[in-house]
């Protein structure tokens, strides 16, 4: 199978920020911006290539190998966020992406997820859907 070469184009997606996100401090935390940037490459894949759960299939699933997160700033109750997705990486297996995430036009955090697309029957590697 040979997959499209995925140009590097920068997907945008915006979300505010919901008091029961934040810690009791007030502030996202760590695992909440990884949820945001969840919520964001899947929104990107939707709008270049359809449902990401249509694509994997009942026999397929993306997995989390490798996170790099650092947040360089707060971000509190009621701001927006705009987490910026950029697919750098895709080979037969696997998709690295790259996000960049801002408030009010301030970066905020920045990091890579690596994902494995995993048959759900064996738990091995398998192909990537083709996106059309």
């Amino acid at each position: 199978m040979t997959l499209p070469t995925v140009e590097p184009v920068v997907f945008t997606y915006k979300q505010r920020v919901r008091p029961q996100e934040c810690s009791p401090t007030g502030f996202l935390g760590h695992p909440r911006f990884l949820e945001f940037f969840e919520a964001a490459f899947i929104e990107c894949w939707r709008a270049r290539f359809g449902a990401l759960h249509e694509d994997l299939g009942a026999n397929r699933q993306l997995v989390v190998t490798d996170v790099n997160l650092q947040i360089r700033d707060g971000v509190a109750r009621d701001e927006e966020l705009q987490v910026d997705v950029s697919l750098e990486d895709i080979d037969e297996v696997s998709i690295r992406v790259h996000y960049d995430a801002f408030v009010r036009g301030a970066q905020v955090a920045d990091g890579t997820v690596r994902y494995v697309c995993l048959d759900t029957a064996t738990g091995r590697p398998t192909a990537l859907p083709s996106p059309p």
